[in-house]
This record gives C-alpha cells, sequence and structure tokens, in this order.
C-alpha cells in the first residue's frame, strides 16, 4: 500500500497537479489480520473491523503529520471532496466533511458513528446494528444477544457489559442513540 501511495504522488508531482489535489484513501472493512489468532473476516463489529484506515492529505494542511481519533465513517468523504471541490453540500448528503479535522479547526464532527450489516439470506432484516459514542459501544443482533463494551478499559472487546447494572445508562442512552 506504501508502495502504490508513493506512485500517486510521484505521479501528481511529476504532472504538477500534487499541490491541486485532496488525497483520501480508505478502505471498506478491516480483517483480523492475525488478531485472536483469526485470519480474515467475520460479520461481527469488533473494533478491528470496523475501524478502517483512512487517510487524508489535504493540499493547504500537508506535512502536519496529524493523527486524530475523531470518530468519522466512510459517508463523511463525499462531503469532504465537495467541499475541497468548492462545491455544495445537498442537504440529503448523509455525511459530515472532515475538513474541519484535516485543517486543524475541530477535534471532532460527530458525536456517534454506527455500522449495520445484513447477510443475502436476512430479507433486508438487519442482523447486526454498532453505535459508537465516546468510549462506549453498543452491538445489536438478530439474535437478542446484545453486547456492551467500555473501550477505554476494554479495548479488546473481552467483557460484555450489557447486563451489567452499572453500565445500564450507557446501554439505554446507546439504544435511544441507534
Amino acid at each position: 500500500v506504501d508502495d502504490t501511495v508513493g506512485k500517486v504522488v510521484r505521479a501528481l508531482k511529476a504532472s504538477g497537479q500534487y499541490e491541486n489535489t485532496l488525497i483520501v484513501m480508505t478502505s471498506d472493512h478491516g480483517d483480523f489480520g492475525s488478531k485472536y489468532g483469526i485470519l480474515g473476516k467475520s460479520w461481527c463489529m469488533d473494533d478491528v473491523l470496523v475501524r478502517i484506515p483512512l487517510f487524508v492529505s489535504h493540499p493547504a494542511h500537508r506535512g502536519t503529520g496529524r493523527r486524530s481519533q475523531a470518530l468519522v465513517e466512510n459517508v463523511d468523504i463525499l462531503p469532504t471532496l465537495l467541499e475541497t471541490a468548492g462545491l455544495a453540500i445537498p442537504n440529503k448528503t448523509q455525511g459530515k466533511s472532515l475538513l474541519p479535522i484535516v485543517s486543524n479547526k475541530a477535534e471532532h464532527i460527530k458525536d456517534a458513528v454506527f455500522s449495520f450489516h445484513s447477510s443475502e439470506d436476512s430479507s433486508d432484516r438487519l442482523n447486526l446494528s454498532m453505535v459508537r459514542q465516546g468510549r462506549w459501544k453498543l452491538v445489536q443482533t438478530d439474535t437478542g444477544e446484545d453486547q456492551l463494551y467500555n473501550l477505554e478499559t476494554d479495548p479488546h472487546e473481552w467483557t460484555n457489559r450489557i447486563n451489567d447494572p452499572a453500565c445500564r445508562e450507557q446501554r439505554d442512552a446507546l439504544r435511544l442513540e441507534l
């Protein structure tokens, strides 16, 4: 991936377009990459699968090497491209432009992010729905085996706190958000 991105950057520089080009690199979803001893993909909402790479290099803000922990989604790429091009963002657009984060004008652009999955045989019913807000993540399943994790204290998502009375407030708030 690094070599390919380097080829793109070199081609942009050679063509004189590097200083006029927004570069965005991402993927659809992650894979386990040997996490938990598993290779491949799965239909679950573990952070290792839903936290995907996103790289944004804006001509006016290059060279900072800034890393952000902001919650963002793939739907935020379209409004980012439109705003960079000076075009209006349609009212029905679901995402929010990433430029406030890229330009260091904001630490975050949204309070929660969502992921959903439905399988081909699910009759368009959601098998999994996930909301992440701050350090908390809720996963609702079509089997009723919901999951709640505090990613700050349990980054590997080993302790499901869905039935923990001390987490009732977070669980209920996330269910409402979802």
